[in-house]
This record gives C-alpha cells, structure tokens and sequence, in this order.
C-alpha cells in the first residue's frame, strides 16, 4: 500500500526518461519530413513533450511531499473509524481477544497480544475483520432500502479503488474504509449497493445512491480530499 507514492516517483522518472527520447524522434521526423502537415503535427506533439517536461519538477516537489508510510509498530498512531488509537504491542497473550481497544488518556489505544514478531500481521487481521463486521451490516442496511441481494462480501487490499461490484453479485472492499469515518464507509457501501441495479454511473445510479444515502456529496468530497492518506498506514518505508 505504502507503494502508491512511489510508483507515482517511478512514473515521473520514466517519464523524465522517455520525454526526451520521444522529442529527438520528433525533430528526426521534422527534418525529414517537410511537407506543411506534418510539420504542424509533429511540432504540436513536440510542444505538448516540453510542457509535460517542464511540469516534472512540480509534480516531484509535491510527491516528495506525500506523508511518510505509517507502519504498524509499537508507539504508531492511525486511524480506526475517524479516530486516532495508538498501536500498543503487549508482548503478552490475553484470553480476551488478539486485539482490545483501550481507551487512554491521550489516545484511545489498540492493544495487540501475543509475539511482537505477529502483531503487525494480528493487527490487519483484526482491522480487516472490523471492516467486514461494518460492511456487512451497512450492505444489508443498504440492499434493503432499494430492494437487491448481494451474493457475497469480499473484503481486500485494493489500491485503486474502495470498492467494486461484480456481474455476478460479489461485492468487494477494501479493509482500509475501517480507517475513515463511518460515514465514509456507509457511502462506499451504498454506491457499491446501487451498483447490483444499476452497473453505471447514469443518473438513475446516482439517484439510487442519494435515496439510500443522502449525504453521498460530503463523503465524495471527504475521499477526494482525505482518501489517499488511509493508504499509508500498514505500510513499509520504502
């Protein structure tokens, strides 16, 4: 997950590679071909390849920006439902459950037994199970209201997307909406809901999200602000 950012740098560099190559092919294409038609195209290709170029600079300054992966070590702080908890490793096993949540005088906290060497695995079980327990009580909630089924709940790792809808019927998301706020979640839910009916995003599909759940312009908006954050977390530093 701590990936994203990276593939983004990996892109930028193979464009700052490739850009030039292509502009030399351009100008051997120019000075070969004279005709009127084709130098107007290929200079127009060739001034699209500079503004790209001149722009590598900016975008690499802005990902260089990118907040660092949080890996889930001892000490870590992340999200659970909208609020901070800070990772606890007790190194001790517990007849409570692999992972109790504690509410601290600083941070709620999310207190994880057994060997530490497991803790970070224990954790994303754990998360991915609380994500499962929320989605499948919103699908239901949501499937209800406009009248449809889902087969089947997957909960996964996606990277570019929260949430998908088979043509079969499988509903898939991803562990990190746990991360987000409940509203977050909820909309992620419906949209993918309307999806069993509707597989577009027609204004009968957007009409079928606002019925079930109204706020869906809030929660948009919050994904497209806030969403890429939540995949920093669970992460490794490179």
């Amino acid at each position: 997950a701590g990936g994203i950012g990276q593939e983004l740098k990996n892109s930028v560099d193979l464009l700052q590679f490739v850009g030039p190559l292509y502009m030399l092919q351009i100008y051997d294409r120019v000075l070969v071909g004279r005709n009127e038609t084709t130098l107007v195209a290929l200079t127009a290709i060739a001034a699209f390849w500079i503004a790209v170029y001149a722009l590598i600079d900016w975008v690499r300054a802005r990902l260089d920006s990118l907040p660092l992966p949080v890996e889930f070590i001892d000490g870590a702080v992340m999200p659970l439902r909208g609020e901070p908890h800070k990772i606890v490793f007790t190194r001790k096993k517990s007849s409570e459950g692999v992972v109790l949540r504690h509410v601290g005088t600083d941070y709620a906290e999310l207190r994880v037994a057994g060997d530490i060497a497991h803790a970070p695995r224990r954790l994303k079980d754990w998360l991915t199970a609380e994500a499962r327990r929320d989605l499948d009580r919103t699908v239901a909630f949501h499937a209800q209201n406009i009248g449809v089924t889902a087969r089947r709940i997957a909960i996964r790792d996606q990277s570019s997307r929260w949430g998908s809808c088979s043509t079969t019927g499988v509903l898939s998301f991803s562990w990190r909406l746990v991360m987000a706020p409940p509203d977050i979640l909820d909309y992620v839910a419906a949209h993918e809901v309307a999806h069993l009916r509707e597989m577009n995003h027609g204004p009968r599909f957007w009409a079928l999200v606002k019925k079930t759940y109204p706020k869906l312009a809030e929660a948009k908006r919050w994904l497209q602000i806030y969403g890429m954050d939540l995949h920093r977390y669970g992460a490794s530093p490179d």
